[in-house]
Parts: C-alpha cells; sequence; structure tokens
C-alpha cells in the first residue's frame, strides 16, 4: 500500500485476484521507468 501511496493513489485496497489478475483482465500496467518518465515531464 505504501508504495501505491507514494506513487499518488490516494485510496488503494487490495487486489482479490493480484497482480496476474490484474494484467488477465487487461487492465493498464506501467514500468517504474516509464512512471518516472512521465512524472519527470
Amino acid at each position: 500500500m505504501k508504495t501505491l501511496n507514494d506513487m499518488g493513489l490516494a485510496s488503494a485496497s487490495h487486489i482479490e485476484t493480484g497482480f496476474h489478475g490484474w494484467r488477465d483482465d487487461g487492465l493498464p500496467i506501467v514500468t517504474y521507468d516509464e512512471w518516472t518518465a512521465a512524472r519527470s515531464g
């Protein structure tokens, strides 16, 4: 949760199916490098 909050997600909870469920449902995934590049403008 702390990592998600640090990344700007104000309200974090658990994902029942975990990361693999998120990915398998086709939801967006951003790598750390993509995230830091986007934040640096």
